[in-house]
Formats: C-alpha cells, structure tokens, sequence
C-alpha cells in the first residue's frame, strides 16, 4: 500500500503525540501498570516466566492489564510460542457475588435449572483449602483461547471459552477474531490469525526446549537444598554439644529438675559413696563438623557463580583491587545480567506493540489526556503501523548506570579530539540523562535570537558589490585587450624579422637598410604600445565608493 504523503515535521509530531499518550496510559491511565511491573520482576528472578495481560475493556473505556504467574497460565509445553499454541488456559478467581453480577449483567450466561450458588460451591479434588463451608469463597475459573470450529464449515476458528474449573459449567463463549485477521480467497477461509492477549517475560531460556523460562529457583534449587540441609547438621550438633545431657547415680541424693546458681553460692547434697563426679556422667558430642563447614562455604560459593552475584556486584569489594582490574569483574558479571535485560526489553517492545495495536483500534477521533502538565490531543489516526516503529527507549546493550557514563566519558574525550565534527548539544544532553538528573532541558542555556537584518542597508552593501564586480570586468576586458594588440604587434614583429632574413640572403645594399630601418620604426611602435597598454591597465575605471557598514 502507498503511503500518503506527509509535510515536513508531521511524522515526528505524530510520534511524539504517540510516544507521550503510551506513557501517560502505562504511568497513569493503568492504574496498576507500575506496581505490577515491579512485583513480576522480582518474580520472573526466582520462577524465570510471567505472562502480562492486555485488553481493552469496554466498562472502564480504557486498557486493562495484569500480571499473570508462570502457574496461572498453562500451555502445551511443545508449543513454540503463544501465538502457535493451539489452546491457552488462564485460571482466574472470582466471588460469587462478582459471579452473578456478570450473569445478571449479560456477560455470562447460566442455563435454565441450575443453582449458581450450588454450582460454585463445588469443589475440585485439586482443592485442598478450607474453605468448602465458606459460602463466599473464591471460586476458580477458567479462561481458555482455543479453536473451535463451532459453524460446520471444516476450519477452527479463534474462540474465547470460560467456564467453571469444578463443574465444567460454560459460562460464554467470545469469537476473538476480527475481519481484518482473516485470509480469504474465492474458495473461502485460508486462514485466521489468533492474536492472543498474553505477552511472556522470559528469564532464562529452557535447556530443554521447553515452552516456560527457568529462573534461578530451577537453577539452585538442589544447592539450596544441600545448604539448608547442612545448616540444619551444624545447628544440631551446636545444639547438642551446648546442651548438657548423661546420667546420674542412684547414690547422689539432690532434687531433679532445673538449679540456679548465685555468685559464691554452694548447695548441700549427700553422696552415698565416693564423690559428686563420679555420680555423674554427661554425653559428650563433638560439635560441628568443619568438613561440613566447608562444604557449606562451597555450596555458597556455587551460588554466587550460579546467579553471577559476587561482593564487587553488590557493592562490597577489597580496596586493594586495582580500578582497571574491577571494572573487568564488574563488566565480566553483568554480561549474564545483560542477556536477562535484552530479553526483557524484547518483551516489552512487543507489550507496546500490542498496546498500540489495541490503541489504533478503540481511540475514538480525538482524544485528550494530560502528561507533565501539559494538556495534548491524540487520535486513531496517530496510531498507523505503517509509518511508525515502537520500542522502548531503554538501551538494551546497556544494562547498567557504569556502562553509560563510561560511554558517556569516551564520547567527551572524543569531542576534544574532533571538536566541530562532534554535536556539543547532543553530548550534553546524554550526560545530563545519564547522571539521572530531573528535568534536563532546564540546563540548556537558552540561546537569544540573532538580530534582524537591516534590508536597506544590505541592498546598499549589494548595489556596492555589483558596482565592483562591474569595475574589475571593464578592467579585465581593458587588459584583454591590451594584450590582444601587443600580440598583433609581436606577429608583425616576427614577420619583419623574417623578411630582414630573407633580405640578407638576396639582396645587398640599399635595400637592406631599409628593411634595417623599417624594422627599428616598428620595434619603436611596439614599445610604445606596451607602455600605452601598462598606464591602461594600471589606471582603470575608478572603483565606486560602497556605503560604510558592516559587510
């Protein structure tokens, strides 16, 4: 398809209104956009997946989104991506109040007969909670995007089913699919592409080839297992090592139980025969293990390889490393941490893709919304996947603060190298931004506006020029011609002397004293027009006087 054309500077205004309506729907309008994001990504740490959610939602007129576990979505693990996967199941909970509000508003829908409080009240043999006698109890559903082929015409189409995990109970049945999804020819459907509203986070890629991300809870798992396990060893053997315990004759006669002792205080007990140590005895225990004391150092240092977090990483480091020597460990441990980043910056590309495509579909004509203060219009029209690209502005090769001032101190250092060829403003602003300082063009010294030209006195300054390029024309046309006759009078010269030559070959006498003194006659004339051409040259039209001014 052709694109329109546009003016100059309309394409940029259109990204940015676009780039400035996305932030304010991802800081503001999603009410919970921030706060999810941080509490999937100290998740997606440990689990290694979590899925987010987008849809717009007819009710509130603005998009929805969540954050969704790597447990409460469930897909085949050999499906290659969500958009393959042939069906997508999202469990979800719900009261039974918010229940029947859905089927007393029409969006669910409960067959004739049947008790909807009886229906929720049942309870899969999955559920082990105490909450069968709860009569409000969160009751688990089930959103699952699956195929159907529900109008008998051979080919599956994109369906929306949710239902009741315990009883089975169908609640609605969406198409989600649109006419512009569909792929047509004259012998019917060819194909219907599903665009699901799932977009996976993904720590780690599957060794396995597996559908879900592996975080560093599948990674460490056994060693955190091995090292709460010898914890548990060394503990008990400190136990009972500080804690007394043996046998006591029958012979020592003293009160059993608990005895407190004061400073220099001595207590009476009879002793049948011999004396108080040889009436008691205690187990002795040796303690901790430092064999096992090791090892739990080992299994912590696997740890720390394992999840690339060592001192230098979180800010504790020897002070006799060398600045070169740490910026290698540091650079060197953040390059798993670099992978983790670009994965993450692929998903959220791919979340505001999906938020603008959802964007292009229900902004009405002209909508308004308010970002930094400042009042802006945005349309449908903003949103066309043809002319504009989205991503986000993170970088994604540099995953951290060090990094980016460290190319921001080697683009300086360059500036005084190369100087004009370096965009000065531009520097600035990269080390405003990557210092982290707030408002940024509020640095920019504002620069005052050139004076305004004076036209009468550059039409003057213009009139002076011509007048001075028309002198040194007429000067230069003088001199060309000048030359032009000391030419004429050089060939004439030449032809006499060869006459002169001629002369002397053929005739004697009188005759060649006249050719003798024809020739110093026109030697005579030729100096004669040179020093006439020389005064010409030298005097030329006078050059016109320019008006005084700046030029």
């Amino acid at each position: 398809m052709q694109q329109e054309l546009m003016a100059p500077g309309a394409k940029a205004a259109k990204a940015a209104r676009v780039s400035q309506h996305m932030s304010w729907q991802l800081l503001e309008d999603i009410e919970n956009w921030v706060e999810d994001t941080d509490a999937a990504l100290h998740y997606i740490a440990i689990a290694g997946c979590f899925f987010r959610k987008s849809q717009f939602s007819i009710k509130k007129r603005r998009i929805d989104s969540k954050w969704l576990p790597a447990s409460q979505l469930v897909v085949n693990m050999d499906a290659e991506s969500l958009e393959d996967a042939a069906r997508i199941s999202e469990y979800f909970y719900m009261h039974p109040y918010q229940v029947r509000e859905k089927v007393n508003r029409g969006d669910y829908v409960l067959e004739d007969g049947k008790d909807l409080d009886a229906l929720l009240g049942q309870r899969d043999g999955d559920d082990d909670s105490d909450s069968h006698n709860d009569d409000q109890a969160l009751s688990c559903l089930v959103e699952q995007h699956v195929r159907l082929d529900l109008d008998g015409d051979g080919y599956p189409e994109p369906y929306i089913v949710i239902f009741h995990k315990a009883s089975g109970h169908i609640f609605a049945i969406y198409a989600h699919f649109t006419p512009d999804d569909v792929e047509a020819n004259i012998n019917g459907v060819v194909a219907i592409d599903h665009k699901p509203p799932y977009v996976k986070y993904e720590f780690l890629p599957n060794p396995n080839n597996g559908f879900y991300g592996i975080g560093l809870g599948w990674l460490m798992g056994p060693l955190n297992e091995q090292i709460n396990t010898t914890l548990n060893q060394l503990n008990d053997a400190a136990t009972l090592q500080n804690t007394p315990m043996g046998f006591m004759g029958r012979g020592l006669r003293i009160k059993g139980g608990n005895h407190r002792f004061e400073p220099g205080e001595f207590k009476q007990v009879d002793v049948a025969g011999g004396n108080i140590r040889e009436n008691l005895y205690q187990l002795q225990f040796q303690g901790p293990s430092p064999v096992l004391f090791s090892l739990l150092g080992l299994m912590i240092d696997s740890t720390q390889s394992i999840s690339s977090v060592k001192d230098i990483m979180t800010g504790g480091m020897d002070q006799n490393v060398a600045p070169t020597t740490a910026m290698t460990l540091v650079e060197q441990g953040s390059k798993q941490f670099n992978s983790i980043f670009k994965r993450i910056h692929r998903a959220m590309r791919k979340e505001l893709r999906q938020l603008f495509a959802i964007n292009a579909r229900t902004l009405p004509q002209e909508s308004y919304f308010t970002f930094m203060d400042d009042r802006m219009a945005v349309s449908a029209k903003d949103y066309d996947p043809d002319s504009l690209d989205i991503s986000p502005v993170t970088d994604a090769n540099m995953a951290t603060d060090a990094k980016k001032q460290a190319r921001i101190q080697g683009l300086m250092q360059g500036a005084q190298m190369f100087g004009p060829m370096m965009n000065r403003q531009k520097l600035f602003m990269d080390f405003l931004e990557a210092m982290e300082v707030e408002n940024p063009q509020d640095y920019v010294a504002q620069q005052p506006p050139p004076p305004q030209p004076d036209f009468d006195q550059q039409a003057k300054l213009m009139k002076s020029q011509a007048d001075m390029l028309r002198a040194q024309n007429e000067s230069q046309a003088n001199e060309i011609d000048a030359i032009k006759g000391l030419g004429d009078f050089m060939e004439n010269y030449a032809s006499a002397i060869l006459n002169v030559a001629r002369a002397e070959s053929e005739e004697e006498g009188r005759q060649m004293e006249n050719y003798i003194g024809i020739l110093r006659d026109m030697q005579r004339e030729i100096e004669r027009n040179e020093q006439a051409a020389a005064r010409r040259v030298e005097s030329g039209p006078a050059n016109p006087r320019g008006p005084q001014g700046p030029a």
